[in-house]
């Protein structure tokens, strides 16, 4: 088996700015969003991702309590 790819969860107390930093500052796409998580790709290479992870209160609980 082979790695294809690696992404690298961040969780965020800034949310909305992290967002745009991915986005407007570093010019990547959005691929995946689902309110508290988001993924953004690389325009030039796809296996290039990050994804942010909102940590307000309430968001993505069940989320990481299902990885813990």
């Amino acid at each position: 088996m082979s790695i294809r790819r690696v992404v690298p969860d961040i969780v965020s107390t800034r949310f909305d700015e992290s967002r745009a930093f991915y986005a407007d500052f570093l010019g990547m796409r959005k691929a995946m969003d689902l309110g508290f998580i988001v993924t953004f790709v690389s325009p030039s290479n796809e296996t290039a991702q990050v994804s942010i992870v909102s940590q307000g209160e309430g968001d993505a609980g069940e989320w990481r309590s299902a990885i813990d």
